[in-house]
């Protein structure tokens, strides 16, 4: 890239951030801030094949991509990008629409062999080209010099670090990586219209992607209009800074998922002014009027980042065509789901031109929901539910390497099936679910359409949360920060004094402390260096001394956060 265009065009992004934070002006100001980066020319993009391979009815080709260059040599390691781009094209597909699958992984690994993946899964069950782009964003990455390697949430949390100090837009890497979603549909274009592959050429996108790819999809929606729908996973965190707050209100403390902006100090000032001009260009919330198209929003209830009723923030705000799945008993991963189904279908049913299913729901209170002006052919409706005694807290959290994992399970029972004989009334369903016992209940209705593909498509309301109340609602999030472990009860009484002392020998931190609470032992300590690091050590010392299954709580002041309620058979002390 010539400097002085670089240059220039940093100083065109400046003025942009000038006027964001002099006016308070968001949706065309940061909207031409992305488009224009987008559309910034930059003579690192380009494409090679690296092979084509025919398996069966489908031709496998694998292009080495150069999407862009992001920041400096001074600034980042690498700042080339460099991605594998998988093709998946079946003999027969005549579509000019492609699925674009955004993808993570780390660079510097050879170029990926041809399996029975998804991806080709997908293709030849629509008949359509799918393509998978990988490495987003570029990662390992050093920043400044300092030696440590970063990658998704630490390279994000640490970009954005970087932006607070700079006032400096460059840094946000959700620019680059809707660039790299951009170059990579140029790249698929370009090539299907050649005679390098035989393919229709691919005129239009459908683009999917999970947790900060799915983020990067909103946003690759509002810098080209070749994308036509788009399905964002696992990131249910439109208008950002409220779902950020009810998110701490609600545990009283930060998840672990979050470590990363815990550790960079970045969550005690989600309401601060500089917070602000983040999300202000970040936060997809802010071009509502450029995400008009049809949108499949996919999350988990038991998401460990994002609270499953945080569509409370955005969902009424969405312009368009709007569909949702929460898919019940699943994690962050979305993995052991049929989640790849529902790609699967809407994307037949988008690249087909063929009616979206759909239906209205009002929740008339936390418990009842009224179901109305159903659109399409309905095969099963099910009422879900979740039930948490001592907290609201719906987390499913998984054991590294397993698909157990703790948590609330979500119950099902079946209003409507293809087995009653009966038909499905057109008038208003109102349906009510059992809230009786302590503690929070969640709730939600499914419904599945039958579309004439060989899957089902399934929709489901937003989650509703009986009661209403937040246990943490006027807890202060920007106290100092401390670290809490909770784990089972060590039936060793010796132990948690061996605890306590390691922490003060090993972190030399000035405040510890051990509370015992619903039969689990709670270690809280302010951390001296970077919670990730004592995080780890801490893991180890307590495996050597029976604790397994610990939950970590990322405090925001002084001492643990308890659970709002008391299980009835639980014995509580503190020292």
């Amino acid at each position: 890239m010539n400097p002085t265009h670089q240059t220039l065009n940093s100083f065109g992004f400046m003025l942009y951030l000038l006027v964001i934070a002099c006016t308070g002006a968001v949706g065309s100001t940061a909207d031409s801030l992305l488009t224009e980066y987008v559309n910034l020319e930059d003579e690192n993009y380009s494409w090679k094949i690296q092979k084509v391979e025919t398996h069966g009815d489908l031709t496998f080709a694998v292009i080495d991509l150069k999407s862009l260059e992001w920041l400096s040599p001074e600034q980042v390691n690498r700042p080339q990008w460099q991605h594998w781009l998988e093709l998946y094209i079946p003999k027969q597909a005549e579509s000019e629409i492609a699925l674009l699958y955004v993808g993570g992984g780390r660079n510097g690994r050879p170029a990926p062999e041809f399996e029975n993946s998804l991806e080709a899964t997908i293709a030849l069950q629509t008949q359509s080209v799918v393509g998978l782009l990988g490495q987003v964003p570029n990662q390992k990455l050093i920043f400044n010099k300092d030696t440590i390697e970063r990658r998704e949430d630490r390279l994000l949390a640490h970009a954005w670090t970087q932006f607070n100090a700079h006032n400096d837009p460059h840094w946000i890497p959700l620019f680059p990586m809707v660039k790299s979603v951009v170059r990579a549909m140029n790249a698929i274009t370009e090539i299907t219209a050649s005679d390098e592959i035989e393919s229709p050429p691919i005129k239009e996108f459908v683009v999917t992607g999970g947790s900060k790819r799915g983020w990067t999809s909103w946003l690759s929606a509002v810098a080209d209009e070749r994308i036509i729908a788009i399905v964002p996973a696992v990131f249910d965190a439109l208008n950002s800074a409220r779902s950020m707050e009810h998110h701490f209100k609600a545990y009283g403390y930060w998840s672990h998922a979050i470590v990363d902006y815990f550790a960079e100090g970045l969550l005690g000032t989600i309401d601060a002014s500089q917070a602000d001009k983040f999300f202000q260009i970040a936060d997809p919330y802010r071009y509502l009027d450029r995400l008009t198209i049809p949108k499949f929003s996919v999350n988990a209830t038991g998401d460990e980042f994002f609270l499953l009723d945080s569509t409370q923030f955005y969902w009424d705000d969405l312009k368009g065509v709007k569909l949702l799945r929460y898919v019940p008993n699943s994690d962050h991963s979305l993995e052991h789901t049929d989640v790849v189904e529902s790609i699967a279908t809407f994307h037949w049913l988008i690249q087909n031109a063929l009616p979206l299913p759909s239906f209205e729901w009002k929740w008339t209170d936390s418990a009842t929901v009224e179901i109305d002006q159903i659109s399409g052919q309905v095969s099963k409706i099910s009422m879900w539910s979740a039930h948490n005694p001592v907290a609201r807290d719906f987390r499913l959290l998984r054991k590294k390497d397993s698909i157990e994992a703790r948590g609330p399970i979500w119950q099902q029972e079946l209003v409507f099936g293809n087995e009653n004989e009966e038909e499905l009334s057109t008038s208003p369903l109102v349906l009510e679910f059992d809230h009786d016992g302590p503690g929070w209940h969640a709730h939600l209705v499914e419904i599945e359409f039958d579309v004439g593909f060989q899957y089902p498509l399934k929709l489901t309301t937003t989650v509703s949360i009986s009661p209403t109340t937040l246990p943490f609602a006027e807890k202060a999030y920007s106290g100092t920060r401390h670290v809490t472990f909770n784990c089972p009860k060590n039936e060793d009484s010796n132990v948690p004094s061996k605890v306590l002392g390691f922490l003060k020998d090993s972190f030399k931190t000035t405040f510890t402390q051990h509370v015992v609470h619903n039969d689990r032992d709670y270690f809280c300590w302010q951390p001296k260096r970077d919670p990730r690091l004592e995080g780890a050590l801490f893991v180890g010392f307590l495996q050597t001394n029976g604790y397994h299954d610990c939950i970590i709580q990322l405090e925001a002041g002084v001492g643990p956060t308890l659970p709002p309620l008391s299980s009835p058979t639980s014995s509580n002390s503190t020292n």
